[in-house]
């Protein structure tokens, strides 16, 4: 995002605690579930409104009634929150940029040229006893798709599993995308 992001102030490179997000003072936080707001980091929405502080969690996040986060398009979820934090932050125009910028971008890859086969696709984002993945729900399963490829765990109904290596020898793949944050950096 470079020289627009450059401002921002980066309160941890760690998993944030209820304290670092009070030394903070925010008006307002906007985060995911399991990835900034968490009930074993004490960063909770319940927890910043008991002192005032509002929150926004991100649509396509992993908190909420699950059969309504599944059964949403997460490209839907991104255009909804692309409006509300504009809102938010007092820049809706922004927002309406934003969606259709991500609506052209979205148009230009189903207008492109598809292999015959689409290659298999693992999103790699951690490991232990197996790989933590994507399934066949949410957004980098989307991701994958508008990209023209298939995601290897595509059939599992979930958002993120936790997939055995032998799922995996049997399931290859053409490419592996890793996720890179700083807690799992390459």
């Amino acid at each position: 995002y470079g020289e627009d992001a450059e401002g921002l102030n980066y309160i941890t490179e760690d998993v944030a605690t209820l304290e670092t997000v009070l030394g903070a003072n925010p008006d307002v936080v906007f985060s995911g579930w399991g990835y900034g707001l968490s009930d074993s980091s004490g960063v909770t929405p319940d927890a910043l409104a008991e002192r005032d502080i509002a929150t926004y969690l991100l649509s396509d996040s992993c908190r909420g009634d699950a059969e309504e986060i599944l059964s949403t398009d997460p490209w839907d979820s991104l255009r909804t929150d692309l409006g509300n934090v504009a809102q938010i932050v007092g820049h809706p125009e922004a927002g309406d940029e934003a969606v259709a910028d991500l609506d052209a971008r979205l148009g230009s890859l189903g207008d492109a040229e598809q292999p015959a086969d689409a290659p298999q696709v693992l999103v790699f984002d951690s490991a232990a006893d197996g790989v933590f993945a994507p399934g066949g729900v949410g957004a980098p399963n989307a991701i994958v798709e508008a990209a023209g490829g298939q995601n290897v765990l595509g059939d599992v109904e979930e958002r993120w599993t936790n997939a055995s290596w032998e799922t995996l020898a049997a399931n290859p793949a053409d490419a592996i995308v890793f996720v890179d944050y700083p807690m799992y950096t390459l």
